[in-house]
Parts: C-alpha cells; sequence; structure tokens
C-alpha cells in the first residue's frame, strides 16, 4: 500500500502542471484518505494544495527494487516468447497448449507465478510443468528462451524443422549484437566514469545474453 501510495502522489505532481484541476482534486483526495489512515505518517508533511507541493526528487533504487524489476522483467519476457510464437504458427487465441519449462535458479519465482504466466500466455495449467532443469531436450518441441528460462512446447507438427533452425539462429544472432554492443561499451570510459551501481547493472545484462547465447547454440547443436 506504501508503494502504491508514493506512485499515485509522484504520479499526480509529475500530471499537475498538464492537468492541474484534475490533479488537485485527485490528490486532495488521496491525502485526506491517507492522513485517515494507518499510513497517515506518509502524508505528514504534505502541504493542503498540490499546486504549492514540491517537485518529486529522483532517488537511487533500493536494492530490494532491482530485485524484483529483473523477476518481473523475466516473467514477461517469458510470457512475451510464448504469445509471439503462437502469433507466429497462428494458433488459434483460445487454445491452450501444453509447456514444459527449465527455470534454473528461477524455478521458485517460476512455480509462484505459475498461474499468472498461464493466462497471459495461454497455457493449459493441466499440462503445464516447471522443473529446475531437464536431462534432455524434449523430442519434438519448439525451444524458446528468455533470459535464463528455458521453455519446450510441443507444436513440432506445426513447424517446419529448417524454420525452426533459422528462428533459432535469429534469435542468437540478435543475442550476439546486445553481447558485442555492451562487451563494447563496458571497454570503453563508460566503465570508469558511470555509477558503480550502473556499471554493474550493465554487467549483468551481459552475463544474461551470454547464458542465453549459450542455450541457444545448444539447442542449434542439439
Amino acid at each position: 500500500m506504501v508503494t502504491l501510495a508514493r506512485v499515485l502522489d509522484i504520479s499526480l505532481r509529475l500530471l499537475h502542471p498538464i492537468t492541474p484541476f484534475v490533479t488537485e482534486e485527485l490528490w486532495g483526495h488521496l491525502r485526506r484518505a491517507l492522513l485517515a489512515s494507518p499510513l497517515a505518517e506518509l502524508a505528514k508533511d504534505w502541504p493542503e494544495a498540490l499546486i504549492v507541493a514540491s517537485w518529486p526528487e529522483p532517488r537511487m533504487e533500493e536494492l530490494w527494487e532491482t530485485s524484483k524489476l529483473t523477476d518481473f522483467t523475466l516473467i514477461q519476457e517469458t510470457v512475451r516468447s510464448i504469445r509471439n510464437l503462437r502469433a507466429e504458427k497462428k494458433v488459434s487465441p483460445a487454445k491452450r497448449i501444453p509447456a514444459t519449462i527449465a527455470g534454473g535458479v528461477k524455478t521458485a519465482l517460476l512455480k509462484e507465478q505459475l498461474e499468472v504466466i498461464a493466462a497471459l500466455a495461454g497455457l493449459d495449467p493441466s499440462h503445464l510443468s516447471v522443473l529446475e532443469s531437464l536431462p534432455a531436450k524434449p523430442e519434438n518441441c519448439i525451444a524458446l528462451v528468455a533470459g535464463q528460462v528455458e521453455i519446450y512446447v510441443p507444436l513440432s507438427s506445426m513447424v517446419d524443422p529448417g524454420e525452426e533452425r533459422n528462428r533459432l539462429q535469429k534469435d542468437l544472432a540478435e543475442t550476439q549484437v546486445q553481447i558485442d554492443r555492451l562487451e563494447k561499451l563496458l571497454g570503453s570510459d563508460f566503465a570508469i566514469k558511470a555509477p558503480a551501481p550502473v556499471i554493474q547493472k550493465e554487467r549483468e545484462k551481459l552475463a544474461a545474453f551470454k547464458e542465453t547465447a549459450g542455450k541457444l547454440s545448444a539447442q542449434l547443436k542439439s
């Protein structure tokens, strides 16, 4: 609730120069509601009117924020990769399809968000499994990679093996472009001048892309 209140407060302050009457009214309701709630501490120093409230100031990300954003991005990419495949193969939006997911270190997160993934990606919950790893690539499956996650969808009857190989090669080429870009960036003055948290975030991106490239290369060899 605290985060939601902060986001709404900051959003209204940023929008105020554009829609002053609407934001003033909404912000007034927010202020009164907070002062009458257990979250009163959050709004105790706010002025009575938004027009004289201070402009939001940037702040450094907290450690928990970075972790949650990374997890959210992974779930987003997992869903997007499956939905893109469905669109590419013209699978009916109403059709629920099976899938097997190898989550690695993110297995617990994926199991926790399994219902969300199934609903957004159009997967069949009764034929959906998340494992930490698989001893071998399932046969007759299309393989997808989203960061550290591997997704196997049994739609082989709809796929031409040559097309599937071309898709994997294209994904690998795009991933390599990102690896080259980040390696060039981290080998430049950026790695000296930029703040340490920013550099670390770029290094984490590079590590994730390299892991993706490794998985794609392994699938091409299998």
